[in-house]
């Protein structure tokens, strides 16, 4: 059970990576194209449930962020 209980963090710090890269990769994308701000909503929500259980997400994420 220890070796489960370890890897819990390095999995949360891995899904807040991917959601990060994934929010990175939309900047550039179409800001009116309702998918696409769909995707950073569900995105920053995620990171903002995240940042209660971890301590790598050390930022504002709705500045970093914004929803518009």
């Amino acid at each position: 059970m220890k070796l489960q209980s370890q890897r819990k963090p390095d999995v949360l710090n891995k899904l807040v990576k991917h959601i990060l890269s994934s929010l990175d990769e939309l900047q550039c994308c179409n800001p009116a194209d309702d998918f696409i701000i769909g995707q950073r909503y569900a995105y920053v929500d995620c990171l903002e449930l995240l940042q209660l259980f971890t301590r790598c997400i050390d930022f504002d994420i709705e500045k970093r962020y914004p929803l518009e």
